[in-house]
């Protein structure tokens, strides 16, 4: 009898040992996906301001109806031969306009472009979505909507939109080049491959 209960013991334990181990490796998975996909918003510790910039801060809707929040900041001087350059500025995936702002916004401010820094979906200012971060393609509806805004701002030349992103924003505006031809130039600084892209 001491043997048939110990055999019962161990055999429960194992079961126990194996379901245990397959919840614990099923969940650590979904904890990765959700902050993937849905990373932590990174706050606003920058702002064109701190940078001696005159802005506006910009609110513009997507094609499924999300108001991304920007900065439009004019050029630094408004006679100068890159002042009729608009450069639209997009952060990668764990990042913010802010970020971008503090690392690139100095630069081509002195440079006298036209400039939109402005924060994707699920990201910065920006709502989130039920879907979270899709790695560029739904962010292509904020270029997009980047893109649509700035052609309608007051001494912005259509012809003389470039877009400037880095990592997952990036790969987001090769997306958005291979799907529209509505923009002078990219500077896709970083991005990663994606299929036949």
């Amino acid at each position: 009898m001491k043997k048939w209960l110990k055999i019962t013991l161990i055999s429960i334990g194992l079961v126990v040992l194996v379901f245990g181990s397959l919840m614990v490796f099923s969940i650590i998975p979904l904890i990765g996906k959700n902050t993937m996909l849905h990373p932590a918003h990174e706050a606003m510790y920058v702002y064109p301001h701190d940078k001696g910039m005159t802005y506006e801060n910009v609110t513009f809707s997507t094609s499924d109806d999300l108001e991304l929040k920007g900065w439009f900041i004019d050029p630094k001087n408004s006679s100068a031969p890159n002042s009729n350059i608009t450069i639209i500025v997009l952060h990668g995936a764990t990042h913010s306009k802010a970020f971008m702002l503090d690392h690139y916004g100095l630069g081509f401010y002195n440079l006298d472009y036209r400039l939109l820094f402005f924060d994707s979906r699920n990201r910065g200012e920006s709502p989130d979505t039920l879907l979270g971060l899709t790695w560029g393609i739904d962010e292509v509806k904020d270029v997009k909507a980047a893109v649509n805004y700035t052609r309608h701002q007051p001494g912005v030349n259509a012809s003389q939109i470039v877009l400037f992103a880095e990592s997952q924003g990036a790969a987001t505006i090769l997306f958005y080049t291979a799907q529209y031809n509505d923009v002078a130039a990219i500077i896709a600084d970083s991005s990663w491959a994606y299929g036949d892209l």
